[in-house]
Protein backbone atom coordinates (compact mmCIF):
# COMPACT_ATOMS: atom_id res chain seq x y z
CA UNK A 1 0.00 0.00 0.00
CA UNK A 2 1.45 3.59 -1.29
CA UNK A 3 0.99 5.28 2.40
CA UNK A 4 1.32 9.34 2.15
CA UNK A 5 0.89 12.02 5.19
CA UNK A 6 -2.56 11.57 5.09
CA UNK A 7 -2.92 8.08 5.66
CA UNK A 8 0.30 8.01 8.42
CA UNK A 9 -1.81 10.69 10.28
CA UNK A 10 -5.35 8.56 10.07
CA UNK A 11 -3.68 5.00 11.25
CA UNK A 12 -1.56 7.26 13.68
CA UNK A 13 -5.03 8.94 15.22
CA UNK A 14 -7.88 6.22 14.43
CA UNK A 15 -7.51 3.23 12.52
CA UNK A 16 -10.81 2.43 12.34
CA UNK A 17 -11.15 5.68 10.02
CA UNK A 18 -8.18 4.41 8.09
CA UNK A 19 -10.74 1.59 7.26
CA UNK A 20 -13.81 3.73 6.55
CA UNK A 21 -12.04 6.51 4.87
CA UNK A 22 -9.17 4.54 2.91
CA UNK A 23 -10.01 0.84 2.22
CA UNK A 24 -13.77 1.09 2.18
CA UNK A 25 -13.93 4.78 0.34
CA UNK A 26 -16.87 5.59 2.57
CA UNK A 27 -18.67 9.01 1.86
CA UNK A 28 -18.41 11.92 4.68
CA UNK A 29 -20.58 14.47 4.61
CA UNK A 30 -18.71 18.22 3.24
CA UNK A 31 -19.59 21.82 3.70
CA UNK A 32 -19.48 23.74 0.24
CA UNK A 33 -17.34 26.19 2.04
CA UNK A 34 -14.53 23.62 2.56
CA UNK A 35 -14.87 22.39 -0.86
CA UNK A 36 -14.13 25.95 -2.14
CA UNK A 37 -11.42 26.44 0.11
CA UNK A 38 -9.69 23.54 -0.89
CA UNK A 39 -10.46 23.91 -4.54
CA UNK A 40 -8.63 27.33 -4.25
CA UNK A 41 -5.80 25.62 -2.75
CA UNK A 42 -5.14 22.98 -5.42
CA UNK A 43 -5.55 26.20 -8.06
CA UNK A 44 -3.03 28.00 -6.20
CA UNK A 45 -0.43 25.07 -6.13
CA UNK A 46 -1.05 24.57 -10.00
CA UNK A 47 -0.61 28.45 -10.23
CA UNK A 48 2.89 28.06 -8.51
CA UNK A 49 4.23 25.03 -10.21
CA UNK A 50 3.54 26.60 -13.56
CA UNK A 51 5.56 30.03 -12.69
CA UNK A 52 7.65 28.13 -11.70
CA UNK A 53 8.18 26.59 -15.20
CA UNK A 54 7.73 29.73 -16.70
CA UNK A 55 4.41 28.86 -18.14
CA UNK A 56 1.41 31.39 -18.31
CA UNK A 57 -0.30 32.41 -16.03
CA UNK A 58 -2.76 34.91 -16.59
CA UNK A 59 -5.76 32.67 -17.32
CA UNK A 60 -5.59 31.75 -13.91
CA UNK A 61 -5.30 35.08 -11.77
CA UNK A 62 -7.32 37.25 -14.38
CA UNK A 63 -10.83 35.78 -13.26
CA UNK A 64 -9.86 34.76 -10.17
CA UNK A 65 -9.24 37.85 -7.51
CA UNK A 66 -8.42 35.82 -4.12
CA UNK A 67 -5.42 33.59 -6.32
CA UNK A 68 -3.94 37.21 -7.79
CA UNK A 69 -3.71 38.00 -4.09
CA UNK A 70 -1.59 35.58 -2.46
CA UNK A 71 0.49 35.44 -5.71
CA UNK A 72 0.85 38.64 -5.40
CA UNK A 73 2.21 38.09 -1.93
CA UNK A 74 4.22 35.61 -3.77
CA UNK A 75 6.01 37.99 -5.52
CA UNK A 76 6.95 40.26 -3.03
CA UNK A 77 8.57 37.67 -0.28
CA UNK A 78 10.01 35.77 -3.57
CA UNK A 79 13.65 36.83 -2.24
CA UNK A 80 13.12 35.42 0.65
CA UNK A 81 11.19 32.25 0.12
CA UNK A 82 13.59 31.14 -2.79
CA UNK A 83 16.59 31.87 -0.79
CA UNK A 84 18.86 29.27 0.47
CA UNK A 85 21.30 30.89 3.23
CA UNK A 86 24.61 30.55 1.98
CA UNK A 87 24.20 28.85 -1.41
CA UNK A 88 24.43 31.40 -4.02
CA UNK A 89 21.89 29.67 -6.57
CA UNK A 90 19.79 26.76 -5.01
CA UNK A 91 18.40 24.02 -7.76
CA UNK A 92 14.62 24.84 -7.72
CA UNK A 93 12.57 21.36 -8.10
CA UNK A 94 8.86 21.46 -8.46
CA UNK A 95 6.01 19.25 -7.27
CA UNK A 96 8.53 16.25 -7.60
CA UNK A 97 7.64 13.17 -5.76
CA UNK A 98 9.91 10.82 -3.67
CA UNK A 99 9.15 7.66 -2.44
CA UNK A 100 10.83 4.62 -0.38
CA UNK A 101 9.92 0.77 0.27
CA UNK A 102 9.26 0.15 3.92
CA UNK A 103 8.48 -3.47 4.69
CA UNK A 104 5.12 -4.21 2.55
CA UNK A 105 4.45 -1.02 1.62
CA UNK A 106 5.44 2.28 -0.06
CA UNK A 107 5.96 5.94 1.86
CA UNK A 108 5.12 8.51 -1.12
CA UNK A 109 5.79 13.07 -0.49
CA UNK A 110 5.04 14.96 -3.35
CA UNK A 111 7.19 18.28 -2.28
CA UNK A 112 5.53 21.64 -3.14
CA UNK A 113 9.17 23.02 -4.19
CA UNK A 114 12.83 22.20 -3.44
CA UNK A 115 15.64 24.18 -2.82
CA UNK A 116 19.04 22.02 -3.08
CA UNK A 117 22.28 24.02 -2.65
CA UNK A 118 25.79 22.51 -2.55
CA UNK A 119 25.65 21.87 1.41
CA UNK A 120 22.24 21.93 2.52
CA UNK A 121 18.28 21.58 1.14
CA UNK A 122 15.15 22.78 2.21
CA UNK A 123 11.60 21.79 1.76
CA UNK A 124 9.05 24.45 1.13
CA UNK A 125 5.05 24.02 1.58
CA UNK A 126 2.49 26.32 0.18
CA UNK A 127 -0.95 26.78 2.95
CA UNK A 128 -3.38 28.74 1.87
CA UNK A 129 -5.51 29.62 5.29
CA UNK A 130 -3.64 31.64 8.29
CA UNK A 131 -0.67 30.68 10.22
CA UNK A 132 -1.84 28.74 13.32
CA UNK A 133 -1.91 29.85 16.55
CA UNK A 134 0.41 27.14 17.63
CA UNK A 135 3.20 26.86 15.14
CA UNK A 136 4.60 23.92 17.38
CA UNK A 137 1.86 21.45 16.27
CA UNK A 138 3.61 21.93 12.89
CA UNK A 139 6.97 20.07 14.01
CA UNK A 140 4.84 16.99 15.02
CA UNK A 141 2.84 16.74 12.32
CA UNK A 142 3.07 13.58 9.64
CA UNK A 143 3.47 15.73 6.65
CA UNK A 144 6.73 17.53 8.28
CA UNK A 145 8.35 14.06 9.25
CA UNK A 146 7.67 12.02 6.53
CA UNK A 147 9.16 14.81 4.27
CA UNK A 148 12.08 15.47 5.96
CA UNK A 149 12.83 11.85 6.69
CA UNK A 150 12.32 10.77 2.68
CA UNK A 151 14.27 13.65 1.39
CA UNK A 152 16.67 12.39 4.13
CA UNK A 153 16.68 8.72 3.07
CA UNK A 154 16.75 9.59 -1.14
CA UNK A 155 19.16 12.33 -1.25
CA UNK A 156 22.75 12.95 -0.02
CA UNK A 157 21.97 15.62 2.56
CA UNK A 158 22.63 14.24 6.13
CA UNK A 159 19.52 15.15 8.69
CA UNK A 160 21.01 18.27 9.69
CA UNK A 161 21.38 19.84 6.53
CA UNK A 162 18.02 19.75 5.92
CA UNK A 163 14.98 21.92 6.95
CA UNK A 164 11.20 22.27 5.97
CA UNK A 165 9.24 25.77 5.70
CA UNK A 166 5.34 26.18 5.56
CA UNK A 167 4.32 29.29 3.93
CA UNK A 168 0.97 30.99 5.06
CA UNK A 169 -0.17 32.89 2.15
CA UNK A 170 -3.68 33.62 3.89
CA UNK A 171 -3.18 36.57 6.32
CA UNK A 172 -4.92 36.90 9.73
CA UNK A 173 -6.43 40.27 10.72
CA UNK A 174 -5.57 42.10 7.56
CA UNK A 175 -2.02 40.70 7.15
CA UNK A 176 -1.19 41.50 3.46
CA UNK A 177 2.25 39.38 3.49
CA UNK A 178 2.86 35.58 4.10
CA UNK A 179 3.73 34.11 7.41
CA UNK A 180 6.27 30.96 7.71
CA UNK A 181 7.58 28.69 10.19
CA UNK A 182 10.93 26.56 9.80
CA UNK A 183 11.57 23.45 11.52
CA UNK A 184 15.25 22.05 11.86
CA UNK A 185 15.94 18.53 11.06
CA UNK A 186 18.52 16.60 12.82
CA UNK A 187 19.70 12.28 13.27
CA UNK A 188 17.58 12.41 16.04
CA UNK A 189 14.66 13.29 14.89
CA UNK A 190 15.22 11.10 12.15
CA UNK A 191 15.99 7.85 14.04
CA UNK A 192 13.10 8.40 15.64
CA UNK A 193 10.64 9.00 12.59
CA UNK A 194 12.01 5.60 11.48
CA UNK A 195 10.78 3.61 14.55
CA UNK A 196 7.45 5.48 14.81
CA UNK A 197 7.09 4.56 10.67
CA UNK A 198 8.42 0.83 11.02
CA UNK A 199 5.78 0.88 14.06
CA UNK A 200 2.78 1.88 12.13
CA UNK A 201 3.30 0.02 9.32
CA UNK A 202 3.98 -2.89 11.20
CA UNK A 203 0.45 -2.90 12.50
CA UNK A 204 -1.08 -1.96 9.61
CA UNK A 205 0.34 -5.11 8.04
CA UNK A 206 -1.35 -7.19 10.78
CA UNK A 207 -4.41 -5.18 10.91
CA UNK A 208 -4.64 -5.66 6.90
CA UNK A 209 -3.96 -9.60 7.27
CA UNK A 210 -6.89 -9.45 9.92
CA UNK A 211 -8.99 -7.61 7.85
CA UNK A 212 -8.78 -9.16 4.60
CA UNK A 213 -8.15 -13.15 6.30
CA UNK A 214 -10.87 -12.85 8.97
CA UNK A 215 -13.26 -9.71 8.51
CA UNK A 216 -11.75 -8.64 11.74
CA UNK A 217 -12.00 -4.81 11.69
CA UNK A 218 -9.04 -1.82 12.72
CA UNK A 219 -9.02 -0.97 16.32
CA UNK A 220 -10.84 2.17 17.37
CA UNK A 221 -9.91 4.83 19.50
CA UNK A 222 -10.53 4.86 23.05
CA UNK A 223 -15.02 5.82 23.55
CA UNK A 224 -13.64 8.60 25.55
CA UNK A 225 -11.31 10.14 23.43
CA UNK A 226 -12.87 13.63 22.19
CA UNK A 227 -12.06 12.83 18.58
CA UNK A 228 -14.96 10.63 18.45
CA UNK A 229 -17.24 13.34 19.25
CA UNK A 230 -16.60 14.96 16.06
CA UNK A 231 -15.68 12.62 13.67
CA UNK A 232 -17.85 11.84 10.30
CA UNK A 233 -17.66 8.29 10.98
CA UNK A 234 -18.70 8.22 14.57
CA UNK A 235 -22.31 6.82 13.29
CA UNK A 236 -20.36 3.71 11.62
CA UNK A 237 -18.78 3.10 14.87
CA UNK A 238 -21.48 3.05 16.59
CA UNK A 239 -20.91 5.86 18.84
CA UNK A 240 -22.35 9.49 18.29
CA UNK A 241 -21.09 12.56 17.04
CA UNK A 242 -22.78 15.79 19.67
CA UNK A 243 -21.83 18.60 17.19
CA UNK A 244 -23.58 19.87 13.80
CA UNK A 245 -22.44 18.84 9.96
CA UNK A 246 -20.30 22.12 9.89
CA UNK A 247 -18.27 21.17 12.65
CA UNK A 248 -17.70 17.51 11.91
CA UNK A 249 -13.75 17.06 12.23
CA UNK A 250 -13.07 16.13 8.63
CA UNK A 251 -15.27 19.47 7.46
CA UNK A 252 -13.39 21.84 10.31
CA UNK A 253 -10.51 24.15 9.62
CA UNK A 254 -7.49 23.43 10.74
CA UNK A 255 -7.16 25.29 13.77
CA UNK A 256 -10.62 23.99 14.74
CA UNK A 257 -9.42 20.23 14.85
CA UNK A 258 -7.64 18.63 17.87
CA UNK A 259 -4.00 18.56 17.52
CA UNK A 260 -4.04 14.56 16.23
CA UNK A 261 -6.81 15.59 13.70
CA UNK A 262 -5.02 18.89 12.39
CA UNK A 263 -2.47 16.61 11.08
CA UNK A 264 -4.26 15.08 8.20
CA UNK A 265 -5.39 18.51 7.10
CA UNK A 266 -8.91 16.56 5.61
CA UNK A 267 -8.72 14.91 2.90
CA UNK A 268 -6.52 16.66 0.37
CA UNK A 269 -3.08 14.75 0.26
CA UNK A 270 -4.91 11.77 0.76
CA UNK A 271 -7.06 11.83 -2.99
CA UNK A 272 -4.18 12.28 -4.56
CA UNK A 273 -2.23 8.91 -3.31
CA UNK A 274 -3.65 5.92 -4.98
CA UNK A 275 -4.05 2.82 -3.45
Amino acid sequence: MRLAQGQLALLSSCPRKFQYGILEQLAVPTVPEDSRRLAEGNQFHALLQQWDLGLPIDPLVQTHPTLQTWFDAFVAASPQILTLAGESAPIRQSEQSRTIALADHVLVAVYDLLLLGNHQAQILDWKTYPKPRNATLLANQWQTRLYLYLLAETSPYPPDALAMTYWFFQGRDGQAAPQSVTIPWDQAHHDRTRQELQTVTDNLSQWLNQYEGAGQSFPQVDPASPLCKTCAFAVSCQRHSTLPLDALSLDASPEERSPLEWDSLSWETIAEIPI
